[in-house]
């Protein structure tokens, strides 16, 4: 299975960091908090933008799903948002959110995908 990772440029604060890390690590999700994003673009790239593609849990689940062979990459801007060349943009809704609670938003998606069989996923 390839690998999914979230790249940020900026790292989050308490207590944001350690729910951030205790659910990238259930899901199984590496996170890179870094000054240099492209360096950590790999495979295909996803930009969370809250002018990109507005997802339900089913259509994430099958853009996650869509080719499990290729590195799949989310980049999530920092307070200042960012700029990166992305395969594809999606927003996770209408509401503006910090970029910690994007992050938590999008591993609590990525770990419904990943993780079907899991208890926490029954609705």
């Amino acid at each position: 299975m390839a690998k999914i990772r979230i790249v940020c440029p900026s790292r989050p604060k308490q207590p944001y960091r350690d729910a951030i890390a205790e659910l990238a690590k259930r899901a199984g999700v590496e996170t890179n908090f870094v000054k240099e994003v492209e360096k950590h673009l790999k495979g295909r790239v996803i930009l969370l933008d809250e002018q990109g593609q507005l997802l339900n849990t089913n259509a994430f689940s099958e853009l996650v799903k869509k080719d499990m062979s290729t590195d799949l990459t989310f980049v999530v801007g920092g307070p200042d948002g960012i700029d990166v060349k992305h395969d594809q943009s999606i927003s996770l809704g209408k509401l503006t959110l910090n970029h910690q609670l994007t992050i938590l938003v999008l591993l609590d998606q990525l770990f419904r995908v990943l993780k079907p069989n899991h208890p926490y996923n029954k609705h």
